[in-house]
């Protein structure tokens, strides 16, 4: 299992559905995180007033076009991963009660490819990312307090910087989790045999003696 990266100072929470499209599967195996916001460029180098801009502009644009159009109310999302997020910075992605944790690797990206106001693109603008614990995700209910309280929250993206501590120590305990959730998988899959070979008419008298041994020794038959 990959090491997480300790003592983060900043943390992200950004959604998996880029201009309303679940893109969970591009996040995982692109090792990418994105928003949607398609405006036929690259935002590169944009301060805030160019972005508000750029946004404006692409509005009106389509609204001429008799397209309706309100890009300029994800403004504070498209800052936030195109100049707030700085690499080593840990973005949380909530999927269903599936909680996915990443490493920022890269400054923004602009991938021209995805710059199409159609289903299933329109998200040019991404991160490279570095998935923790294998890209395997923790259990919502796994998490404290604090960060399912903040996962409430119904934006594309947010700041939860306000919660590093709390995510130092689950990160640097989560290989802990892990390995006690496997742990525990083979020990039910053991008892369950046990059980099996306890309750066969063809199991020796040993067999038998050794299985009701270990199911005893958990205090439990599954």
């Amino acid at each position: 299992m990959k090491k997480t990266k300790n003592n983060i100072s900043n943390a992200w929470i950004m959604r998996p559905k880029p201009h309303g499209t679940d893109q969970m599967d591009y996040f995982l195996k692109k090792n990418r995180i994105c928003i949607g916001y398609p405006v036929g460029q690259s935002l590169k180098g944009c301060n805030y007033n160019d972005l508000r801009r750029i946004l404006i502009e692409e509005d009106l644009k389509n609204q001429k076009n008799g397209k309706s159009s309100k890009l300029i109310n994800g403004l504070s999302n498209v800052n936030i991963l195109v100049r707030d997020m700085k690499v080593g910075d840990i973005v949380v992605v909530p999927h269903g009660n599936d909680i996915y944790f990443a490493n920022i690797t890269s400054d923004y990206v602009y991938e021209n490819v995805f710059d199409k106001d159609k289903l299933g693109s329109g998200f040019p603008h991404q991160r490279e990312v570095e998935w923790l614990f294998d890209g395997k995700p923790l259990s919502r209910n796994e998490l404290p307090t604090e960060i399912r309280e903040s996962l409430q929250f119904p934006g594309t993206a947010a700041n939860i910087k306000k919660h590093v501590d709390v995510l130092n120590n689950l990160l640097n305990g989560a290989d802990s989790i892990q390995n006690n959730f496997e742990l525990n998988n083979v020990q039910d899959n053991a008892l369950k045999v046990a059980e099996l070979i306890l309750n066969a008419p063809g199991s020796t008298t040993d067999q038998r003696l050794k299985a009701a041994e270990l199911i005893l020794s958990y205090g439990k038959i599954k």
